[in-house]
């Protein structure tokens, strides 16, 4: 899950093109999601994975 900067486009292709680049094969991730909105975060401010998993298989359910 990628969140771009402000003001920037990015799209599945370019994030996977960076990952060849700088990763190992085996590194380099299988699917991408870019997520505009805020990650979902604990009050101490860590992002809540399981919140963001619960959300990434939500919007999959949808697309099927």
């Amino acid at each position: 899950v990628v969140k771009p900067v402000a003001g920037r486009s990015l799209t599945e292709d370019e994030v996977v093109s960076f990952c060849v680049e700088q990763m190992a094969d085996y590194k380099i991730p299988a699917k991408v999601a870019i997520r505009h909105s805020e990650f979902p975060r604990t009050d101490t401010g860590k992002i809540r994975k399981v919140s963001l998993r619960e959300s990434l298989v939500e919007g999959a359910e949808r697309d099927t």
